[in-house]
């Protein structure tokens, strides 16, 4: 009997423990203090903490203060302020808000659109990482920027950052999480101020007025009001086109092949004449230059606006990153650009960089970024011209790029090309549609441009086997005349949602999947259909004269 009792006893006691237990952990609020220099884990480096906003950044955010300034890690400004920032050995680059800023470490002046300045402190590589004085920027980036020096923390706000300024209605906690068991940052009064971040139902985050970041109950909060966005907008904006766009690339390759202006005719359905006037040259950054003023005075004369392109020469891997990765070349190339435009009277350049290295992609880059603050100050339209999405070239930073510039040109044609194993369509419609509902998840829809084939591909097979002859480009009529000329039944192929003919000769098998009017109103279709800015089609010369009424119905009427 005794020993039951002990027994009942204990389990009583037990009982008690986890019912203590249990009410400490659901109704009572932790009271332990944490120092915020320790959630900056800046008292182990016992360095200034750093805050933007109301986060607070600990990751490489050691903060230097010289003089009154503050140096802060290059990565930081990267991930926090513009991922566009680009170190490229000792200078520090920046393509900003129509700024093109180069700075040098060690140096105090620095260069804003050509134009030479001085900062109060210099930019630094200490330690194997780069530091740039953040007051040079504060108006670029639209910073308020103050040291509060009782805590030690340099305070950054971004003044478009979207902030309701409130105070406390009673005395309470400011605690590292929205939980009343999360330690207490700091004990804050009845009346004191802070900036609400996130205000939820029952908790909202709030930075404080010192600096400090944390949570409060959002029921001890009185709202007072939302912080006015001060952040005043001065670039010009660009001039785009009105409507759909229709561009003809007219390719040009010397300059004795630019048209007589007698021999040119008006093309209906067309708003955009792109002839392949420009090239780079060499490694020092020259430019190929056979443009001809007559033909961009007649393409103005006749209603067209004139992107020239400029190319690699749609190679030359070695030469292009030399070329693209030198900030002086790229400069020089980007004057030259500048000065074609004024002298020809251009009304945008057309940009086709093809089969670059994976380790020229960051270059690529950089360049279209300078490039876009060029055009972009000088009011001319930039477009680049951009291959079917595929792990092959990720490297090209199509989400990047559509954040610059003005029109991408999805180059949707070489599904099958000249160096294919097996035979097929140079572009198949769902092909096309896979590839411009991928880019459209990359770059906006209203900037993309659709790219559309005018040539096809004869393909001739010996034995299941491609032979050395096949894969020829042929224009929309010869290709159609090819087949009747061989009396080949021409049917509708379901797969690619196209004509498709074939025959026999010699042993071997012809195959051709049409490019005709069928196929060019189905690309129309997809161009409408997902919002698209409009069509650039490859090349003059190699279309049916039938095709343009299609063109005109869509990019002019903008009606099926």
């Amino acid at each position: 009997m005794k020993i039951i009792k002990i027994l009942i006893f204990i389990i009583a006691m037990v009982g008690v423990f986890y019912l203590g237990a249990y009410i400490n952990n659901q109704y009572v609020p932790s009271f332990k203090m944490i120092s915020f220099r320790e959630i900056a884990l800046a008292s182990a480096r016992n360095k200034t903490a750093l805050v933007i906003d109301d986060l607070i950044v600990n990751d490489e955010a050691d903060v230097l203060i010289y003089e009154k300034d503050y140096l802060i890690p290059v990565s930081v400004v990267q991930r926090y302020m513009d991922d566009s920032m680009f170190i490229e050995g000792d200078k520090i680059l920046i393509t900003y808000a129509n700024k093109y800023i180069k700075m040098q470490l060690d140096h105090k002046d620095y260069y804003e659109n050509g134009q030479k300045k001085t900062s109060n402190l210099e930019p630094r590589r200490i330690a194997e990482m780069d530091y740039v004085p953040i007051s040079t920027f504060s108006a670029l980036y639209h910073l308020e920027i103050s040291y509060i020096e009782e805590n030690d923390i340099l305070l950054i706000q971004k003044k478009e950052t979207q902030k309701t300024l409130g105070n406390l209605i009673k005395n309470t906690e400011l605690r590292l999480g929205p939980d009343k068991k999360m330690q207490i940052v700091e004990k804050l009064k009845k009346g004191a101020a802070f900036y609400i971040y996130e205000k939820g139902e029952e908790w909202s985050r709030v930075r404080t007025q010192t600096g400090m970041v944390g949570y409060l109950k959002t029921k001890y909060i009185n709202e007072i009001g939302e912080v006015e966005n001060t952040v005043v907008e001065t670039a010009i904006p660009k001039r785009l086109p009105e409507g759909k766009i229709s561009m003809l690339w007219h390719q040009i390759t010397v300059v004795s092949a630019n048209p007589k202006i007698e021999d040119l005719e008006k093309i209906p359905g067309v708003t955009v004449i792109s002839p392949t006037w420009f090239g780079i040259k060499n490694i020092k950054g020259d430019l190929k230059d056979i443009a001809e003023p007559s033909y961009v005075e007649w393409a103005h004369q006749n209603g067209y606006e004139v992107w020239p392109l400029i190319s690699n020469s749609f190679n030359e891997q070695e030469m292009t990153h030399e070329a693209l990765s030198n900030v002086e070349t790229r400069e020089k190339m980007i004057n030259q650009i500048a000065t074609f435009v004024e002298e020809y009277h251009l009304d945008g350049i057309n940009v086709d960089i093809e089969n670059i290295k994976r380790d020229t992609g960051r270059y690529f880059l950089q360049f279209i970024r300078e490039l876009a603050i060029c055009a972009n100050r000088n009011q001319f339209i930039l477009s680049v011209d951009m291959y079917m999405p595929s792990g092959s070239t990720e490297h090209y930073y199509r989400k990047e790029l559509g954040e610059v510039i003005d029109y991408l040109c999805l180059m949707a044609y070489d599904e099958h090309w000249s160096t294919s194993r097996e035979s097929g369509s140079v572009a198949s419609l769902p092909w096309v549609r896979k590839g411009v509902e991928t880019t459209i998840n990359l770059v906006p829809k209203e900037k993309v441009i659709l790219g559309i084939p005018t040539y096809t591909r004869l393909w001739i097979e010996k034995d299941g086997t491609l032979t050395q002859k096949s894969a020829q480009a042929l224009g929309m009529e010869s290709a159609y005349k090819n087949l009747i000329d061989h009396q080949a039944p021409i049917y509708y192929d379901e797969e690619t949602e196209q004509n498709y003919g074939e025959y026999e000769k010699d042993g071997s098998i012809y195959r051709i999947w049409l490019e005709d009017e069928m196929s060019i109103e189905k690309r129309l279709e997809v161009m409408k259909s997902y919002g698209l800015a409009g069509t650039a089609t490859w090349k003059k010369g190699f279309e049916k004269e039938t095709i343009w009424p299609i063109y005109s119905k869509y990019i002019l009427q903008g009606e099926k």
